[in-house]
């Protein structure tokens, strides 16, 4: 069989070029720092024949076990001496990239592999990320190849793609335009430009955050979709819901707390109660006729405000809205009594004047509002009530995966960007390890599910 001659270079309709890089000739000269250690070498004597010292800074630079980098003189002879394990061993098809280094065709001709227009059919798939020339991310070739009959080579083994090669999905389980989805927007930014690789939002919401979790729970655990896991669906919705589709303790890994807002109580800014003890006292007087609002049933909204029932021993109605911000305008408009509204959400029509704030359910008094008291300063230190929110993925993940998107996360969490977006909303800047956000899951279970027992709150 002839084989075609492989050209390099020479000129083209424009003339001869002055720089030829087709020729594998350096037409800048030869590197200063290479040609310094070549003279530095002991010509005595052969090099290390197994190249340790470069395959170990080769394999740190790309993040891989230094056993799958292999070494060869040029790519040419990396590609035909592939090619050639792949005939000998029995191979009769190769997959190429649409675009990609005439030697892939060439070797593949020399060794007698036929072209398969699919991947699947194939012994050898060649895959170039980027692909060359074009420098566009393939599509395809990953499923590809965890299907093909990927044929044995003693001893071979490739270095795999530094994570992430591709962009990554960002579920978010509640709808565009909430807190949670313009969180999981800003964090991903920054995450995005640090990682390399964009991160889309995907907003699926429904269920009361139920929807969007499963599909994190069930997603391939491979770090391209991960999601916003917060309170509801991870503390509470397990008491809350006869029937789950996923178990948040076993089906999710958490990987970063990214923030914790406290609620504020608040009254119509004409209110006759001008404390908290104020609206006991009248709950107590006229049991069952004072109401509050939330956002919905099981939500921080709902939950605080049975939790305020129970610890003050009074009866009230609640009045569950589709949204929060649809409760507090009920609130302003005088068919409701009282609301636990989020700090963020609370802020303007407080200072507005269209809302009278009693008291905000953290531990310490914030900087926003130095002069409201706390939910403990006013006798009730059990209401204290943290809607937290952070970054989970599913089960199976591997622990450096999950370390490498805690790092970047903190790393996130501290530009000036994220930061200032948090602490502008009232609201506290999480930060620390995956087994700290754990934690704070595990803590947090079963002291929701004694609330939505003791309320006997039921969403069905």
């Amino acid at each position: 069989m002839k084989v075609a001659p492989r050209q390099h270079g020479g000129p083209d309709a424009l003339g001869v070029p002055r720089f030829d890089f087709s020729t594998n000739s350096n037409a800048c000269g030869p590197c200063p720092q290479a040609l310094a250690a070549v003279q530095q070498a002991d010509a005595r004597q052969y090099p290390d024949g197994s190249y340790s010292a470069l395959r170990a800074q080769l394999a740190a630079f790309h993040g891989v076990d230094a056993n799958r980098v292999w070494l060869a003189a040029s790519a040419s002879e990396f590609i035909f001496r592939i090619t050639a394990a792949v005939a000998q061993q029995g191979g009769r098809y190769v997959s190429l990239p649409a675009h990609s280094y005439g030697d892939y065709a060439q070797a593949a001709q020399a060794w007698g592999l036929q072209t398969s227009a699919t991947p699947d059919a194939a012994q050898l798939i060649w895959a170039c990320e980027p692909s060359s020339p074009l420098g566009q991310a393939h599509t395809d070739w990953p499923a590809a190849l965890q299907a093909a009959p990927l044929l044995a080579l003693p001893g071979l083994s490739l270095a795999q793609d530094k994570y992430p090669s591709k962009p990554i999905t960002w579920v978010c389980p509640y709808a565009a335009g909430g807190n949670a989805d313009s969180r999981s927007r800003q964090v991903a930014k920054v995450m995005g430009t640090l990682l390399g690789q964009p991160i889309i939002i995907d907003n699926k919401a429904g269920a009361g955050g139920n929807i969007g979790t499963e599909a994190i729970a069930r997603a391939k655990p491979d770090g391209y979709t991960i999601g916003m896991g917060n309170f509801a669906p991870l503390a509470v919705n397990h008491a809350l819901f006869k029937k789950l589709n996923f178990n948040p303790f076993t089906d999710l890994v958490p990987i970063f707390l990214i923030e914790k807002g406290p609620l504020i109580l608040m009254v119509r800014h004409d209110s006759p109660y001008k404390s908290v003890k104020d609206l006991v006292a009248a709950a107590k007087a006229a049991p069952g006729k004072l109401s509050y609002a939330s956002g919905g049933i099981g939500g921080t909204h709902h939950l605080s405000g049975a939790l305020f029932e129970h610890a003050a021993g009074i009866d009230m109605i609640h009045a569950p809205y589709k949204s929060g911000s649809a409760g507090a305008t009920d609130l302003m408009g005088g068919q409701v009594h009282m609301m636990f509204e989020q700090m963020y959400a609370a802020m303007p029509s407080i200072q507005g004047g269209r809302m009278r704030a009693l008291a905000i359910t953290s531990k310490k008094r914030s900087p926003l509002l130095p002069n409201l008291p706390t939910m403990g300063e006013q006798g009730f230190p059990e209401v204290e009530v943290l809607n937290w929110q952070g970054l989970i993925g599913p089960k199976g993940m591997a622990p450096e995966l999950v370390k490498q998107l805690n790092t970047v996360c903190n790393q996130a969490l501290q530009t000036a960007e994220v930061k200032e977006k948090i602490l502008s909303q009232g609201n506290e800047i999480g930060g620390g390890t995956p087994e700290q956000f754990a934690a704070l899951i595990k803590a947090e279970a079963p002291r929701w599910a004694k609330v939505v027992r003791d309320a006997k709150i039921d969403p069905e």
